[in-house]
């Protein structure tokens, strides 16, 4: 695991080590499983950190 962070749901956001793209995973805690993924289109291929904006009214 590369990056991490928690989301106000409780469940994890991740990253892996030397992945060959640049997928954001979800994690959820409460089942072990990993929930949703996207992939963040970047030239840079090494993700050392994350976090999430939340667009609040």
């Amino acid at each position: 695991m590369e990056a991490l962070d928690m989301l106000a749901d409780g469940s994890l956001l991740f990253t892996l080590h030397q992945a060959k793209d640049t997928r954001i995973h979800s994690f959820d805690i409460e089942t072990c499983s990993v929930t949703d993924e996207a992939l963040i289109e970047t030239h840079y291929g090494d993700i050392e950190g994350i976090t999430w904006a939340c667009d609040y009214k």
